[in-house]
This record gives structure tokens, C-alpha cells and sequence, in this order.
């Protein structure tokens, strides 16, 4: 069930997620990856993290970029809202400079920068059907 203890964030979904199963991890077993390395190249490697955003802004620029860059059609993009269980673990909020810090992030670095400019929130486990709020398609004029 659902702690007093929740952590609001979003994520633009890949085409195959399907957030009534909750979200999985690309690769659940992976242990090469770190998570500065995730947060530089998370959408082109497997890792065992999934990328969140306090912001939901940052999910529509990734959808933008998407949709402008790779020519994806607006329909396609869903953006998921979460209310993550902090009571489960696993749930890094990188927004707080400190948490970065704590990860081993260098300061100035370019996954400090990404963390910080994305809200980044970096989650090492699955997430649960029950935290997941709600699903939202993406506007069909999203500038470049």
C-alpha cells in the first residue's frame, strides 16, 4: 500500500511500456552501468535504473525533441505521473544537490548539470501499478 511517504515525479514513456503492469527497468540484472553513466546515456544503454522527472516540463522537452529530431508522431509519446512509494527504497531524488553528492556525482559534471537542469529522479527498482496516477498524452503542437 501506499506510505505517508511519496515522491511526485514523471516520465515520457517508451512505446512498450504499458504502466498498468508498472514500469520495469530496461535491465533489471545489470551492473555495469553506474549511475552517472545513466543519467548521460540512460535512453541508449540497458541499464537497471529508470529515469524520472520532478518537472514535468522536462518530459515534454524530451518529447519535443523526440517528435522534431526522430519525426515520432505526437500520439505516440505518453507521459506517465507517479506518486513513487518512498518506503519501497531504491528512489534517488537527484534534484537535492546533496543526494548527488552522496551518489558520487562531481559537482559541475555533465551528469551533475542533466540532474539538476531535468529534476532527475533515479529509480533502482520496478515501479508498482499502484504508483503510477494517471497516464497523459502529449500536446499535438509541441514547438522544436
Amino acid at each position: 500500500g501506499m506510505g505517508s511517504e511519496c515522491l511526485h515525479t514523471y516520465r515520457l514513456l517508451r512505446q512498450e511500456e504499458n504502466p498498468s503492469e508498472g514500469l520495469y527497468p530496461k535491465d533489471a540484472s545489470d551492473r555495469s552501468f553506474s549511475v552517472n553513466e545513466h543519467i548521460v546515456h540512460g535512453s541508449r544503454r540497458s541499464t537497471r535504473f529508470v529515469s524520472a522527472s520532478r518537472d514535468p516540463r522536462a518530459c515534454l522537452f524530451y518529447a519535443s525533441k523526440s517528435i522534431h529530431k526522430y519525426g515520432i508522431h505526437p500520439d505516440n509519446h505518453r507521459v506517465v505521473e507517479m506518486l513513487l512509494d518512498l518506503s519501497k527504497g531504491g528512489v534517488w531524488d537527484l534534484s537535492a544537490k546533496k543526494q548527488r553528492a552522496d551518489l558520487g556525482i562531481e559537482e559541475k559534471s555533465q551528469a551533475d548539470n542533466y540532474a539538476n537542469a531535468f529534476g532527475e529522479v533515479i529509480i533502482d527498482r520496478h515501479i508498482e501499478p499502484y504508483e503510477i496516477l494517471r497516464v497523459h498524452s502529449v500536446p499535438k503542437n509541441l514547438p522544436p
